[in-house]
């Protein structure tokens, strides 16, 4: 084997601009802005129709304690007691 030597520096050219203007921002932001929107708002869209599935779902199972529930807190109300 031969002996370890170090790597050679990377050399990148970075090339130091001025700030763009604020119209060129705006130009290049409001498509770049639509983009990402329409590419989340599917992801979003599925995001809440499977929250709502999974909180019905919940909420299906947890119905008829509560109606029991409801009914005893009436029924202790009228009472009194």
């Amino acid at each position: 084997m031969g002996p370890i030597t170090a790597a050679a520096p990377l050399e990148l050219d970075v090339v130091v601009s001025r700030p763009s203007s604020p119209l060129v921002r705006r130009a290049v932001g409001v498509p770049v802005l639509l983009v990402a929107a329409a590419a989340m708002l599917p992801w979003m869209a599925l995001n809440a129709a499977v929250a709502g599935v999974v909180l019905g779902a919940r909420g299906i199972a947890a119905a008829p304690k509560a109606v029991v529930q409801a009914i005893d807190y009436a029924g202790t109300v009228v009472l009194g007691r």
